[in-house]
């Protein structure tokens, strides 16, 4: 009866150590598959970003592809709001062009005190 035990044994250590090379095997593929998917994820970001000028890169992000993909949507939608305020606001594109002062409503006095800077 004890040499069946110890062969029992002898097996479950084997068995054992083998499910510890497996693990091991196991955790250094997640390891290599983690650190494979967050290069493809950033490649994919880069994608994005390229894809979008329109969309400042600082508003894209995320660790997964759903995440980039979520924020792309998040930042089209602040992109849009932008410019519709900025169309409604109809804010100039340059200062509006100089027009010559025109001091012929002036009496001579109040045409000396505008040439010396006086408001008075």
């Amino acid at each position: 009866m004890l040499p069946e035990l110890q062969k029992a044994i002898i097996n479950k250590d084997r068995e054992i150590e083998s499910l510890k090379t497996s693990s091991r095997c196991l955790q250094e593929d997640v390891s290599r598959l983690n650190t494979n998917l967050a290069e493809a994820v950033q490649h994919y970001r880069t994608m994005v970003i390229k894809a979008n000028p329109e969309v400042p890169e600082e508003l894209i992000s995320g660790k997964s592809v759903e995440e980039v993909n979520s924020s792309l949507q998040n930042a089209e939608k602040i992109v849009e709001h932008v410019k519709k305020t900025l169309a409604a606001d109809e804010v100039p594109v340059s200062a509006p062009p100089r027009v010559p002062f025109n001091a012929s409503g002036l009496s001579p006095r109040e045409k000396i005190q505008y040439a010396l800077g006086g408001n008075s």
